[in-house]
Protein backbone atom coordinates (compact mmCIF):
# COMPACT_ATOMS: atom_id res chain seq x y z
CA UNK A 1 0.00 0.00 0.00
CA UNK A 2 1.48 2.97 -1.24
CA UNK A 3 0.32 7.08 0.01
CA UNK A 4 1.21 10.02 -1.19
CA UNK A 5 1.78 13.26 1.53
CA UNK A 6 1.60 16.73 0.50
CA UNK A 7 3.71 19.09 2.25
CA UNK A 8 5.44 21.95 0.63
CA UNK A 9 6.50 24.22 3.18
CA UNK A 10 7.71 26.03 5.90
CA UNK A 11 9.94 24.46 7.21
CA UNK A 12 8.59 24.67 10.72
CA UNK A 13 5.84 22.82 9.82
CA UNK A 14 7.59 20.09 7.37
CA UNK A 15 9.81 19.32 10.41
CA UNK A 16 6.92 18.53 12.92
CA UNK A 17 5.80 15.97 9.96
CA UNK A 18 8.58 14.12 11.17
CA UNK A 19 7.32 12.62 14.25
CA UNK A 20 4.14 12.30 12.65
CA UNK A 21 5.87 10.18 9.45
CA UNK A 22 7.71 8.10 11.66
CA UNK A 23 5.34 7.29 13.78
CA UNK A 24 2.43 6.11 10.79
CA UNK A 25 5.05 4.10 9.48
CA UNK A 26 5.60 2.43 12.96
CA UNK A 27 2.08 1.44 13.09
CA UNK A 28 1.13 0.28 9.37
CA UNK A 29 3.97 -2.41 8.42
CA UNK A 30 2.30 -2.35 5.08
CA UNK A 31 2.24 0.93 4.40
CA UNK A 32 5.01 2.83 2.09
CA UNK A 33 4.95 7.00 1.50
CA UNK A 34 5.94 9.08 -0.80
CA UNK A 35 6.87 12.73 0.39
CA UNK A 36 5.92 15.76 -1.94
CA UNK A 37 7.66 18.64 -0.65
CA UNK A 38 10.84 20.92 -1.13
CA UNK A 39 14.13 19.14 -2.04
CA UNK A 40 16.09 21.05 0.69
CA UNK A 41 13.72 19.42 3.25
CA UNK A 42 14.13 15.61 2.42
CA UNK A 43 17.23 15.71 4.75
CA UNK A 44 14.76 16.29 7.88
CA UNK A 45 13.75 12.95 7.25
CA UNK A 46 16.70 10.77 6.61
CA UNK A 47 16.82 7.54 8.07
CA UNK A 48 12.86 6.53 7.57
CA UNK A 49 12.53 3.29 5.76
CA UNK A 50 9.46 3.03 3.60
CA UNK A 51 9.71 6.66 2.72
CA UNK A 52 10.56 8.10 -1.11
CA UNK A 53 10.98 11.66 -1.64
CA UNK A 54 9.24 13.75 -4.91
CA UNK A 55 9.91 17.03 -4.84
CA UNK A 56 8.31 20.07 -5.72
CA UNK A 57 9.56 22.42 -7.46
CA UNK A 58 8.20 26.29 -7.21
CA UNK A 59 9.43 27.04 -10.87
CA UNK A 60 8.94 23.55 -12.70
CA UNK A 61 5.03 23.23 -10.92
CA UNK A 62 4.20 26.84 -11.56
CA UNK A 63 0.38 26.98 -12.76
CA UNK A 64 -2.77 24.89 -13.47
CA UNK A 65 -0.17 23.52 -16.41
CA UNK A 66 2.73 22.56 -14.02
CA UNK A 67 0.29 21.00 -11.38
CA UNK A 68 -0.89 18.94 -14.17
CA UNK A 69 2.31 18.05 -14.92
CA UNK A 70 2.92 17.36 -11.36
CA UNK A 71 -0.31 15.21 -10.37
CA UNK A 72 0.49 13.18 -13.44
CA UNK A 73 4.29 12.24 -12.23
CA UNK A 74 2.85 11.65 -8.78
CA UNK A 75 0.08 9.28 -10.70
CA UNK A 76 3.29 6.78 -11.89
CA UNK A 77 4.70 6.27 -8.88
CA UNK A 78 1.88 3.85 -7.93
CA UNK A 79 0.13 5.40 -4.85
CA UNK A 80 -3.12 4.41 -3.98
CA UNK A 81 -4.12 7.84 -1.63
CA UNK A 82 -3.70 11.03 -1.24
CA UNK A 83 -2.88 13.08 1.76
CA UNK A 84 -2.72 16.94 2.07
CA UNK A 85 -1.43 17.91 4.87
CA UNK A 86 -0.65 21.89 3.73
CA UNK A 87 -4.26 22.94 2.33
CA UNK A 88 -3.13 25.44 0.24
CA UNK A 89 -4.47 26.32 -3.32
CA UNK A 90 -1.69 24.50 -4.43
CA UNK A 91 -2.56 21.06 -3.13
CA UNK A 92 -6.24 21.52 -3.36
CA UNK A 93 -6.05 21.65 -7.35
CA UNK A 94 -3.88 18.56 -7.07
CA UNK A 95 -6.48 16.69 -4.80
CA UNK A 96 -8.81 17.97 -7.99
CA UNK A 97 -6.59 16.34 -10.37
CA UNK A 98 -5.85 12.97 -8.43
CA UNK A 99 -9.68 12.68 -7.57
CA UNK A 100 -10.19 13.25 -11.56
CA UNK A 101 -8.20 9.99 -11.66
CA UNK A 102 -10.06 8.48 -9.02
CA UNK A 103 -7.53 8.53 -6.50
CA UNK A 104 -9.05 9.53 -3.06
CA UNK A 105 -7.62 12.38 -1.69
CA UNK A 106 -7.61 13.20 2.30
CA UNK A 107 -7.03 17.34 3.70
CA UNK A 108 -6.15 18.73 6.55
CA UNK A 109 -8.95 20.26 8.91
CA UNK A 110 -6.89 24.33 9.35
CA UNK A 111 -9.83 24.45 12.10
CA UNK A 112 -9.84 28.15 10.67
CA UNK A 113 -13.10 28.82 12.51
CA UNK A 114 -12.11 28.03 15.87
CA UNK A 115 -8.64 29.82 15.07
CA UNK A 116 -11.08 33.26 14.20
CA UNK A 117 -12.38 33.01 17.66
CA UNK A 118 -9.33 31.75 19.09
CA UNK A 119 -8.09 35.33 18.09
CA UNK A 120 -11.59 36.83 19.23
CA UNK A 121 -11.69 34.83 22.88
CA UNK A 122 -9.77 36.63 26.37
CA UNK A 123 -8.17 34.04 27.73
CA UNK A 124 -9.71 31.76 29.99
CA UNK A 125 -12.64 31.77 26.48
CA UNK A 126 -10.54 30.58 23.74
CA UNK A 127 -11.29 27.68 22.15
CA UNK A 128 -8.82 24.68 22.39
CA UNK A 129 -6.66 24.08 19.40
CA UNK A 130 -5.39 21.10 18.23
CA UNK A 131 -1.20 20.83 17.89
CA UNK A 132 0.30 20.71 14.38
CA UNK A 133 1.01 17.29 14.90
CA UNK A 134 -2.44 16.02 16.06
CA UNK A 135 -3.83 17.71 12.67
CA UNK A 136 -1.23 16.01 10.64
CA UNK A 137 -2.46 12.73 12.26
CA UNK A 138 -6.24 13.04 12.18
CA UNK A 139 -5.54 13.13 8.06
CA UNK A 140 -3.97 9.54 8.26
CA UNK A 141 -7.02 8.97 10.47
CA UNK A 142 -9.54 9.89 8.28
CA UNK A 143 -7.55 7.69 5.38
CA UNK A 144 -8.22 4.74 7.42
CA UNK A 145 -4.71 4.42 8.84
CA UNK A 146 -3.75 3.17 12.27
CA UNK A 147 -2.52 6.30 14.20
CA UNK A 148 -2.16 5.98 18.12
CA UNK A 149 -1.30 9.72 19.21
CA UNK A 150 0.41 8.24 22.34
CA UNK A 151 3.09 7.02 20.21
CA UNK A 152 6.69 7.94 21.74
CA UNK A 153 7.60 9.63 18.35
CA UNK A 154 5.23 12.19 18.65
CA UNK A 155 5.81 13.07 22.25
CA UNK A 156 9.36 13.48 21.33
CA UNK A 157 12.95 12.72 22.33
CA UNK A 158 14.52 13.70 25.82
CA UNK A 159 17.12 13.25 27.39
CA UNK A 160 20.49 14.40 28.80
CA UNK A 161 22.71 17.15 27.10
CA UNK A 162 26.14 18.93 27.23
CA UNK A 163 27.51 21.36 25.33
CA UNK A 164 27.08 25.46 24.16
CA UNK A 165 23.79 27.13 24.55
CA UNK A 166 21.95 27.74 21.26
CA UNK A 167 20.67 31.08 20.09
CA UNK A 168 18.46 31.21 17.38
CA UNK A 169 17.21 34.82 17.40
CA UNK A 170 15.57 35.12 14.01
CA UNK A 171 12.12 34.37 12.76
CA UNK A 172 10.20 34.31 9.97
CA UNK A 173 8.77 37.77 10.43
CA UNK A 174 9.04 41.04 12.43
CA UNK A 175 6.33 40.43 14.72
CA UNK A 176 7.66 37.07 15.89
CA UNK A 177 11.94 38.36 15.85
CA UNK A 178 12.72 40.04 19.36
CA UNK A 179 14.63 43.33 19.05
CA UNK A 180 18.58 42.82 16.89
CA UNK A 181 20.11 44.96 20.27
CA UNK A 182 18.04 43.02 22.93
CA UNK A 183 19.39 39.59 21.36
CA UNK A 184 23.35 41.13 21.13
CA UNK A 185 22.72 42.42 24.71
CA UNK A 186 21.89 38.60 25.92
CA UNK A 187 24.34 37.04 24.42
CA UNK A 188 27.09 39.39 25.65
CA UNK A 189 25.58 38.69 29.39
CA UNK A 190 25.53 35.14 28.94
CA UNK A 191 28.56 34.69 27.64
CA UNK A 192 30.42 37.05 30.46
CA UNK A 193 28.42 34.96 33.18
CA UNK A 194 30.73 32.34 31.59
CA UNK A 195 28.33 30.20 29.41
CA UNK A 196 28.95 29.26 25.61
CA UNK A 197 27.04 30.39 22.95
CA UNK A 198 26.30 29.38 19.51
CA UNK A 199 24.14 31.43 17.56
CA UNK A 200 21.93 29.89 14.42
CA UNK A 201 20.33 31.57 11.74
CA UNK A 202 20.87 32.07 7.75
CA UNK A 203 24.22 33.41 6.44
CA UNK A 204 22.65 36.41 6.06
CA UNK A 205 21.78 37.01 9.94
CA UNK A 206 24.39 35.62 10.86
CA UNK A 207 26.98 37.91 8.80
CA UNK A 208 24.94 40.46 10.42
CA UNK A 209 24.98 39.63 13.98
CA UNK A 210 28.67 38.48 13.80
CA UNK A 211 29.39 42.67 12.71
CA UNK A 212 27.51 43.11 15.58
CA UNK A 213 29.65 40.90 18.31
CA UNK A 214 33.30 41.15 19.18
CA UNK A 215 35.32 38.19 18.63
CA UNK A 216 34.91 35.33 21.92
CA UNK A 217 36.23 32.48 22.42
CA UNK A 218 33.12 31.36 23.71
CA UNK A 219 30.99 32.35 20.87
CA UNK A 220 30.49 30.35 17.78
CA UNK A 221 28.28 30.28 14.65
CA UNK A 222 26.22 27.85 12.71
CA UNK A 223 26.84 26.80 8.93
CA UNK A 224 23.75 26.67 7.81
CA UNK A 225 25.04 26.50 4.02
CA UNK A 226 26.16 22.99 4.96
CA UNK A 227 22.28 21.49 4.74
CA UNK A 228 19.83 20.99 7.38
CA UNK A 229 21.43 17.97 8.24
CA UNK A 230 24.80 19.42 9.29
CA UNK A 231 22.37 21.98 11.23
CA UNK A 232 20.32 19.24 12.77
CA UNK A 233 23.80 17.42 13.93
CA UNK A 234 25.38 20.78 15.11
CA UNK A 235 22.18 21.03 17.45
CA UNK A 236 23.08 17.73 19.17
CA UNK A 237 26.05 19.02 20.81
CA UNK A 238 23.83 21.72 23.06
CA UNK A 239 22.81 21.92 26.29
CA UNK A 240 19.55 23.37 25.66
CA UNK A 241 18.05 26.23 22.95
CA UNK A 242 16.71 29.91 23.33
CA UNK A 243 14.54 31.21 20.22
CA UNK A 244 12.08 32.90 19.16
CA UNK A 245 8.81 30.99 17.41
CA UNK A 246 10.48 29.82 14.80
CA UNK A 247 11.74 26.59 12.90
CA UNK A 248 14.89 26.56 14.91
CA UNK A 249 12.77 25.93 17.85
CA UNK A 250 11.04 23.28 16.83
CA UNK A 251 14.40 21.42 14.68
CA UNK A 252 16.08 21.50 18.41
CA UNK A 253 12.92 20.19 20.38
CA UNK A 254 13.23 17.63 17.48
CA UNK A 255 16.43 16.49 18.77
CA UNK A 256 15.11 16.52 22.46
CA UNK A 257 16.33 19.15 23.86
CA UNK A 258 14.85 21.81 26.29
CA UNK A 259 14.42 25.13 25.19
CA UNK A 260 13.21 28.25 26.10
CA UNK A 261 11.34 30.39 23.53
CA UNK A 262 9.87 33.91 23.06
CA UNK A 263 6.88 34.66 22.15
CA UNK A 264 5.39 38.15 20.26
CA UNK A 265 2.30 38.41 18.41
CA UNK A 266 2.20 34.45 18.39
CA UNK A 267 1.39 32.14 20.92
CA UNK A 268 2.03 28.83 22.33
CA UNK A 269 -1.65 27.93 22.56
CA UNK A 270 -2.27 28.14 18.83
CA UNK A 271 -1.00 24.46 18.36
CA UNK A 272 2.92 25.51 17.30
CA UNK A 273 4.25 24.91 20.67
CA UNK A 274 7.71 22.73 20.85
CA UNK A 275 7.13 18.64 21.21
CA UNK A 276 8.21 17.08 23.76
CA UNK A 277 9.30 17.75 27.43
CA UNK A 278 11.08 20.85 29.16
CA UNK A 279 10.13 23.55 27.46
CA UNK A 280 9.52 26.97 28.78
CA UNK A 281 7.80 30.26 27.36
CA UNK A 282 8.52 34.15 27.68
CA UNK A 283 5.91 35.50 26.76
CA UNK A 284 3.77 38.89 27.57
CA UNK A 285 0.57 38.52 29.87
CA UNK A 286 -2.62 39.01 28.26
CA UNK A 287 -3.40 41.05 31.53
CA UNK A 288 -0.88 43.24 30.24
CA UNK A 289 -1.17 43.67 27.09
CA UNK A 290 -4.53 42.36 26.01
CA UNK A 291 -3.99 42.66 21.86
CA UNK A 292 -1.99 39.46 22.08
CA UNK A 293 -1.85 37.21 20.67
CA UNK A 294 -2.70 39.28 16.78
CA UNK A 295 -2.31 36.43 14.34
CA UNK A 296 -1.52 32.59 14.13
CA UNK A 297 1.06 32.59 12.58
CA UNK A 298 2.45 35.89 13.27
CA UNK A 299 2.05 37.34 9.82
CA UNK A 300 0.00 40.38 10.29
CA UNK A 301 1.58 43.83 11.36
CA UNK A 302 1.58 45.16 15.15
CA UNK A 303 -1.66 47.49 15.36
CA UNK A 304 0.28 49.42 17.88
CA UNK A 305 3.78 50.07 15.80
CA UNK A 306 5.96 49.39 18.60
CA UNK A 307 6.03 45.55 19.07
CA UNK A 308 5.64 45.59 22.70
CA UNK A 309 5.01 41.99 23.31
CA UNK A 310 8.81 41.66 22.39
CA UNK A 311 9.48 45.24 23.01
CA UNK A 312 8.94 44.63 26.84
CA UNK A 313 10.76 41.65 27.14
CA UNK A 314 13.97 42.23 28.69
CA UNK A 315 17.16 40.71 27.89
CA UNK A 316 17.91 40.64 31.72
CA UNK A 317 14.65 38.74 32.17
CA UNK A 318 15.74 35.72 29.53
CA UNK A 319 18.92 35.65 31.04
CA UNK A 320 17.61 35.04 34.13
CA UNK A 321 15.71 32.09 32.88
CA UNK A 322 18.59 31.25 31.46
CA UNK A 323 20.43 30.68 34.25
CA UNK A 324 17.53 29.02 36.11
CA UNK A 325 17.21 26.36 33.28
CA UNK A 326 21.26 25.75 32.87
CA UNK A 327 22.65 26.93 36.14
CA UNK A 328 26.15 28.53 35.89
CA UNK A 329 27.63 25.26 38.19
CA UNK A 330 26.99 22.64 35.65
CA UNK A 331 28.50 25.15 32.59
CA UNK A 332 30.93 22.92 30.99
CA UNK A 333 34.37 24.17 29.14
CA UNK A 334 35.26 24.87 25.90
CA UNK A 335 36.32 21.11 24.84
CA UNK A 336 33.32 20.25 22.90
CA UNK A 337 32.63 22.72 19.87
CA UNK A 338 29.86 22.57 17.71
CA UNK A 339 30.66 19.01 15.15
CA UNK A 340 28.63 19.87 12.06
CA UNK A 341 28.94 16.49 10.06
CA UNK A 342 25.91 15.38 9.06
CA UNK A 343 24.34 12.00 10.28
CA UNK A 344 21.35 9.86 9.06
CA UNK A 345 18.88 10.73 11.65
CA UNK A 346 17.19 14.42 12.89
Amino acid sequence: MKALVLRFSALGDVALLRPVLESVLAQNADLELVLCTRKPYFELFAGLERLEFYEFSPDKHRGLTGLSRLSKELSALGIERVLDLHGVLRTQVLCFFFRVKGLPCFSIDKQRALRREFLKSGRGKRPKLKHATERYADVFRKAGYVYRTESPEVAGKSFPRQGPIGFAPFASTPEKTWMEDYSVALTQKLLELGYRMAIFGSPDELNRFRSRMPEHEALEFSEPGKGLRAEIQSMKRLRGMIAMDSANLHLAALQGLPTLSIWGSTQPDAGFAPVGQGHRYIQIEESQLSCRPCSIFGNKPCARKDRACLLWIKPEQVAAEVVDLWPLNRVLSTEARLDSSPQNEI
